[in-house]
């Protein structure tokens, strides 16, 4: 839970040890089978999958080898479109890289901002093929959810 302290250490690293292990197994599974296709292992199987790979920003080249399988997924009809719009992007901005889908933001002060996003007058067509929302829809979400709170 968070209180406002800071993060415990141990737990902190026991929780990096389960992501590293997690993201070992997946690397295994995934050169052993290919990708787990929503078919195979259910929505919640792909879903979790997905998050394993998002996660593990502690290793960003494993994420790299992970985003060809599941844009191959992706194009087979197995995988979400915002699942690999998510991966392009936080791989781009952990390179310093402009952002394709503009998924990634930062929030400072309670303000809402994307990291930078290559060519952004066409970033609602690479989204919407994608399967998202435009990027002003997005914010409105994102802004609900993470913006300043406002009195009822």
């Amino acid at each position: 839970m968070r209180t406002g302290t800071a993060p415990d250490t141990a737990l902190f690293l026991e929780l990096k040890a389960i992501d590293s292990s997690n993201a070992l197994w997946l690397q295994d599974a995934v050169a052993r089978h290919g990708w787990p296709d929503r078919d195979a292992v259910g929505d919640s199987g792909a879903r979790a999958a997905f998050l394993l790979v998002q996660h593990a920003d502690h290793d960003t080249a494993f994420q790299a080898a992970m985003l060809p399988a599941l844009d191959a997924a992706f194009r087979r009809g197995q995988a979400e479109g915002g699942s690999v719009a998510l991966l392009t992007d936080r791989l781009a901005v952990a390179r310093n890289e402009p952002q394709v889908y503009g998924s990634q933001t930062t929030i400072t002060d309670g303000r809402i901002t994307f990291a930078p996003i290559a060519d952004s007058a066409g970033v609602d067509a690479r989204r919407a093929q994608m399967g998202l929302p435009p990027l002003k829809e997005y914010l409105r979400v994102l802004d609900s959810l993470f913006g300043p709170k406002r009195p009822p």
